[in-house]
């Protein structure tokens, strides 16, 4: 078993700690300066999976498409029994129609919508991986480093601008979440 690298672990809390405040927002404080201090826990989120799924690789897991997948199909799994429990819940009845439009939409409640773009993340980090893997052994790494966070930056800023994937929450809508960086 891998020893557990417990800065990730301590980020991991703060950003939970900041989503719980966020959620809590209109509930137990109302200013805005407290909300805007908590917007960083979904960016910070994805760094830690990046760096996470980077050290995994690192110590030889399989990060290949078809694993990615299988932890899509998991996910989507959990999901749609989740929006099921939920629905059948709050509307005390089952109603195949809206079940499929919440399935679709990612709308059943407010943080399903991360969804969206968590999954976005799980099919692009095999590309990411093997590119930063390939950068990392040639003789001028640093530029083609600033190269890839260029052709990111470019990327996010054409995502946002010009691309739409559902009508969700934040950065679900966009292709990519509209910022990979």
């Amino acid at each position: 078993m891998q020893k557990r690298i417990e800065w990730i672990d301590c980020a991991k809390l703060v950003a939970m700690m900041a989503v719980v405040t966020d959620h809590c927002n209109g509930f137990l404080y109302t200013k805005p300066l407290v909300a805007c201090a908590s917007y960083y826990s979904v960016s910070l989120f994805v760094l830690l999976a990046g760096i996470s799924t980077w050290i995994s690789f690192e110590r030889g897991k399989d990060v290949s498409f078809n694993n990615q997948l299988k932890k899509i199909i998991k996910t989507l799994s959990v999901y749609a029994v989740a929006t099921l429990v939920v629905m059948c819940i709050t509307q005390r009845r089952f109603d195949l129609i809206t079940y499929l439009s919440y399935l679709v939409g990612f709308n059943i409640q407010g943080p399903y919508y991360y969804l969206v773009f968590f999954i976005q993340l799980l099919m692009v980090a095999p590309i990411l991986i093997k590119w930063c893997a390939f950068i990392n052994r040639k003789k001028n790494k640093w530029f083609m480093q600033i190269g890839t966070l260029v052709t990111l930056g470019w990327f996010a800023y054409i995502s946002i601008n010009f691309t739409y994937v559902l009508p969700v929450h934040g950065g679900g809508k966009f292709l990519g979440g509209g910022a990979l960086m």
